[in-house]
């Protein structure tokens, strides 16, 4: 059958960027619709506004993939017509938005900024987040221990960067007491009974630590799956959100305001220092507050510049550039379409062409 279930689309998505990088803050994930909807066709957007709602309720779009999420802070407590996440739900098209996870995902919106400025020599801007890998434990009778080892290494665990299947295992003894009403796969209800088992160990990465868990319970043989979840510091995920590199050649700060314009579509606002630009650090949205991180860069390009910031660059002997929050996200949206739809075979992927991001026209 042609098309996919809006959950298959979401777990496309957090083998993009994973949902559990997202800062504490946000609100990404499926935010309008049913998981098991079909979708035969998806559109992507930035922001998932009225307009941009109404062309995929037009055009047979079930879903519509946004980075700025539908749902957003504000302590909101009812949603009423005129409201895109209402709209959204009363023309049956799902919404799921990627924002900070996107922000921070390896392949997001700041690769996608970097790569169009022409940078060279990437380096992450700044750490967000360290997070454990995780070791988990399964203990699971002798004779079903390779069953569940091996459903676990398909799900994920113990896979590192050259090796596959990793894990330690172990002779343990299992002792239990079958209780009234358990229907127990060994021993007998009201006898305690010792079993011969296997203490199954793998490392985990944290993105991977429900499906590694669901494969276990499905593969074993116990009503009721003893097992243990550790965090282990010896090996971490990080989550980076930025990026900094050098331009193939130094340009003068009006160069690189014009170079700017012609790939994002909007005049920046800079402060002029009659500085050379060459090592350059990129943060789409609004990250200003990335200055300090930028050490070391000659100029910043973020959106949504305050005063006192400008002045803070200034006196760090930097040219920070406010080239809109729009227009240094947008950019990452042809990218975010690519990859979806190198992931979902049978979904057509396009961007939507209801909203510019325009505030003011003249």
């Amino acid at each position: 059958m042609k098309g996919m279930l809006v959950k298959e689309v979401l777990a496309a998505l957090d083998r993009i960027a994973p949902f559990d990088t997202a800062l504490d803050w946000d609100n990404s994930g499926l935010l309008v619709g049913d998981p098991d909807a079909r979708v035969e066709k998806v559109l992507v957007a930035l922001d998932a506004t009225s307009q941009v709602i109404a062309e995929a309720a037009a055009g047979g779009a079930g879903l519509v993939v946004s980075h700025h999420p539908v749902i957003f802070g504000g302590g909101r407590k009812r949603l009423l017509p005129g409201d895109p996440a209402f709209e959204a739900a009363a023309a049956g098209v799902a919404v799921i938005s990627a924002h900070t996870n996107y922000d921070m995902a390896p392949e997001g919106i700041n690769l996608a900024l970097a790569r169009a400025l022409g940078l060279e020599n990437l380096e992450p801007l700044s750490r967000e987040r360290v997070e454990p890998w995780k070791k988990v434990v399964a203990f699971v009778p002798a004779d079903r221990a390779q069953a569940v080892y091996q459903a676990m290494s398909e799900a994920g665990a113990g896979k590192t960067e050259h090796y596959a299947a990793a894990a330690s295992v172990m002779d343990v003894e299992g002792r239990f007491l079958p209780l009234p009403g358990a229907q127990p796969f060994m021993g007998r209800v009201g006898e305690p009974c010792r079993v011969a088992e296997k203490a199954v160990e793998m490392l985990v990465p944290p993105e991977n630590l429900e499906a590694v868990l669901q494969a276990m319970r499905q593969a074993h043989p116990y009503e009721e799956p003893a097992w243990d979840v550790y965090d282990d510091w010896g090996k971490t995920r990080e989550s980076w959100l930025g990026w900094m590199g050098t331009l193939p050649g130094p340009l003068g700060e009006r160069e690189f305001a014009a170079q700017l314009e012609e790939t994002l579509g909007l005049a920046p606002r800079f402060n002029p220092g009659s500085r050379s630009i060459c090592r350059v650090a990129v943060c789409g949205g609004a990250g200003a507050e990335y200055l300090s991180a930028a050490r070391g860069a000659d100029a910043l390009v973020t959106g949504d510049v305050k005063h006192h910031q400008f002045l803070e660059a200034a006196g760090r002997g930097m040219t920070l550039y406010d080239a809109g929050h729009y227009a240094t996200e947008n950019i990452a949206m042809p990218q975010l379409r690519d990859q979806l739809r190198r992931m979902l075979p049978g979904v057509e992927v396009e961007l939507a062409q209801a909203y510019s991001g325009q505030v003011v026209s003249g």
